[in-house]
């Protein structure tokens, strides 16, 4: 029954969490409401608990008694170790490590317990000549403690999946692997993902060195089919020799990622691309966030959200700080770092994006914006490099409407340039119906760019009139409370 109501949860959270991105997330053990209620039970009074027993029946008290049996029948792995009560005629169940190493790759498996690996170097399930086609659902269990040290080319608990993964969680697990290989894909649960991950979570870590071209993710290290309702809070670290891509829940993502979010803190080496949720996103991400911080170096491009987006991100926010030391040739944003022909509506970020080096374009939104559609978007975080904007820090040929910053932001440089809306435009950029707050702190020694963007009072801006009328943004979407930035609401697939 803890395991139904922990998963239930989970669930909630991830459909409903979008009122903030500054997000305390539930403790999947439920005991602290427990707690709670027992507190709330010992408030009342001997008078009022005497009527309350008294009203209690005979038949109320057998019912109980019953429920009771039933839920400790189910802890027990009784019913088939079948917690979900989901119909597993024709699944095979797998309760020990031996029958989950021996699974059929085109098979079909539910786990009936919680499987413990016991700290084995493990083998990953599948790979590119042999991909795992089969479904695997946890049924609300876990596989966990486990640890892989071997370089391969997809590394995961699973591989390479085809197939179908659901309902399960992959915790205390570490992948630490130190490899010149080329084209790895790397993740706690998967490394190459081709078919569906739905309701499952990561919780570990994924730390991989010296790779020449790598995906590496907390979950999935290369998405290219469908994840749904899924989380990581694992830390993830990437070091590469030419490049790779990392991110907290995916490290490429080539298809669709929905009503998901990451936790963990992303390390971001240099000459790779790396965000909060995922490193390089090529499609589709929607209502889904990011809260851990990224560390990034030098050559690198990071965002609290996604490294590099040249694909859809809709209904979506992020509030992990950006830092990146050391930062030659850096590129950092509080939501994405490098936006290339991609578009992005209805989203926020609240991180802060600083850059201590040589040369570093940061914005407290976007890094760098070139042919991109940026609609119903916002920033708060502050920003400091050598050239930062409050939103964008370098634009070519994009589109920013109703849209607003209010973030401060200081130029690092000796010459260095700023601008409250936008640091660098190289020209052909759009600002539509877009606003900085009159209260933002702009500081530079060179060229301070106030060009782009309305001035607005922050009060003004935190009205509901500006931000449902003037910004005309959608009370589907929007939560909005006079005073306060809005708040993404729960969103449905």
């Amino acid at each position: 029954m803890k395991k139904i109501l922990a998963a239930f949860l989970i669930i909630i959270m991830i459909l409903s969490v979008f009122t903030s991105c500054n997000i305390v997330e539930p403790d999947e053990d439920i005991s602290e409401n427990q707690s709670e209620s027992e507190s709330n039970t010992e408030k009342q009074t001997e008078k009022e608990t005497e009527k309350q027993t008294e009203k209690q029946t005979e038949k109320q008290t057998e019912k109980q008694t019953e429920k009771q049996t039933n839920a400790d029948s189910s802890d027990k792995g009784e019913n088939d170790g079948n917690v979900s009560d989901k119909d597993f005629e024709g699944y095979t169940a797998i309760s020990t490590v031996e029958e989950l190493k021996a699974i059929d790759l085109n098979g079909k498996y539910y786990l009936a317990k919680d499987i413990d690996l016991g700290g084995v170097e493990w083998t990953s399930i599948g790979n590119s000549e042999t991909k795992f086609k089969g479904t695997f659902d946890g049924n609300g269990y876990s596989v966990s403690n486990f640890k892989i040290t071997k370089d391969d080319y997809n590394v995961g608990l699973f591989g390479y999946s085809e197939g179908i993964i659901e309902n399960l969680t992959v915790k205390n697990f570490t992948i630490n692997i130190d490899s010149d290989l080329n084209f790895v894909s790397i993740g706690g649960l998967a490394g190459y993902s081709k078919g569906k991950i739905i309701n499952c979570s990561a919780e570990g870590s994924v730390t991989i060195k010296n790779v020449n071209y790598g995906n590496v993710g907390g979950l999935v290290g290369n998405n290219n089919g469908e994840i749904t309702n899924s989380f990581s809070k694992a830390n993830v670290a990437l070091s590469a020799l030419r490049e790779g891509m990392v991110g907290g829940l995916v490290g490429f993502n080539d298809k669709t990622i929905a009503n998901s979010y990451a936790s963990g803190i992303v390390t971001v080496g240099n000459k790779c691309q790396g965000g909060g949720l995922v490193g390089n996103n090529d499609d589709t991400i929607k209502n889904s966030f990011a809260t851990g911080n990224i560390n990034a170096e030098k050559y690198s491009t990071s965002g609290g959200f996604v490294g590099y987006n040249g694909g859809l991100i809709e209904i979506s926010c992020s509030a992990g700080n950006v830092t990146v030391s050391n930062a030659d040739m850096a590129v950092a944003g509080g939501f994405i770092g490098m936006e290339m022909s991609g578009i992005i509506t209805n989203c926020y970020a609240t991180g802060k994006v600083s850059a201590s080096g040589n040369t570093a374009t940061t914005g407290g939104f976007i890094g760098e914006a070139t042919y991109s559609q940026i609609k119903n978007c916002y920033s708060t975080g502050d920003v400091s490099s050598t050239t930062p904007g409050g939103f964008i820090g370098s634009s070519d040929s994009a589109i920013i409407k109703n849209c607003y910053v209010t973030g401060n932001v200081k130029s690092t440089a000796a010459y260095g340039d700023a601008g409250g809306l936008i640091g660098d435009d190289f020209g052909d950029s759009e600002v539509i119906n877009s606003y900085r707050s009159s209260s933002q702190s702009v500081s530079a020694s060179g060229y301070v760019n106030n060009d782009y963007g309305v001035s607005k009072a922050l009060s003004t801006i935190k009205t509901v009139n500006f931000q449902s009328t003037t910004l005309g943004w959608s009370t589907e979407i929007w939560t909005f409370t006079e005073g306060e930035h809005p708040q993404l609401k729960k969103a449905d697939n």
